[in-house]
């Protein structure tokens, strides 16, 4: 893609062109993700870059036949900017604004799923999770689970794994492992190698903090490295993302497993946390 834009470059240019330009910048964005992180000096200036190129479309007043490339752009800036979460629930509301604009419930769902995830860092959970639930209530397998390869992993899928991390911590732990749990078939059934490493990495983390689960915990890290090993290795000389991966994930292996021979050591209640609610969390969102 690098190359093509390089070559588009030195042509002269044309409507039908810039539109190509744009497509293909928009479309470097994921791989980079995968490869160098959402956050990483490479991915930003792709989603920037990109960013520039719809607005010069749009001044010369040739706008993208496809509305959601710049939703894909907003997203990814949305996705680097953790590190800020107040600039992130800025820019979930900037998303949900034009969203809202369209007649499309595509960017709506993705917009609420952006706005419950930041409200949820925010610790304003029980509002993030209004916002989870309307845009799971939007979802359509058939339509949307396309859209994971342009927006780093399923929607749905990463809606119920922040859900879960809510759920626990407003007191539903039985619908917090739930959401967990359907989070993680639902990425086996999908089979998108970016979304399933996704809900691994994050679940694992949940099983270990939250339940204590350390045996779950390992076989699904030990899943992970056996999808992302073999991408780190294709990678010519790996990449510094590849090797911090790697890194991490057998940090984890080794605590949990140290973990999993303390818990095994001590009174077995001690591994329970206390359950707040039974009942059931009342989600609003469809069921599919």
């Amino acid at each position: 893609m690098r190359r093509a834009l390089a070559q588009i470059a030195t042509l002269p240019g044309t409507p039908a062109l810039r539109r190509e330009e744009v497509k293909l910048q928009v479309a470097l964005i994921g791989p980079l993700i995968h490869v160098k992180g959402h956050a990483a000096p490479w991915t930003k200036a792709a989603a920037e870059r990109a960013q520039k190129l719809l607005e010069k479309a749009e001044a010369l007043g040739e706008p993208p036949e496809d509305p959601l490339l710049l939703f894909s752009v907003l997203y990814n800036l949305w996705g680097a900017s953790f590190s800020n979460f107040e600039a992130a629930r800025d820019l979930a509301a900037q998303f949900l604004t034009f969203a809202g604009r369209q007649r499309s419930t595509t960017p709506r769902m993705i917009g609420h799923r952006m706005m419950g995830t930041s409200l949820i860092w925010l610790g304003r959970i029980s509002e993030g999770m209004v916002h989870l639930d309307q845009a799971l209530k939007l979802y359509e397998p058939t339509a949307h689970r396309a859209l994971g390869p342009r927006f780093g992993q399923d929607i749905r899928v990463s809606i119920l794994y922040y859900g879960s991390l809510a759920l626990w911590t407003l007191g539903y732990p039985d619908a917090a492992s739930d959401d967990a749990k359907r989070a993680v078939d639902d990425a086996r059934e999908i089979g998108q190698a970016g979304t399933l490493m996704a809900v691994l990495h994050f679940t694992s983390g949940i099983y270990i903090l939250l339940y204590r689960n350390y045996d779950l915990a390992k076989a699904l890290i030990a899943q992970m490295l056996t999808l992302h090993l073999p991408r780190c290795l294709d990678i010519r000389g790996k990449s510094d993302a590849a090797r911090r991966f790697i890194a991490y994930a057998m940090a984890v292996v080794s605590l949990a497993a140290r973990l999993a021979s303390l818990a095994a050591l001590s009174d077995p209640s001690s591994r329970q946390r206390a359950l707040v609610h039974r009942r059931a969390w009342p989600r609003q969102g469809a069921s599919h």
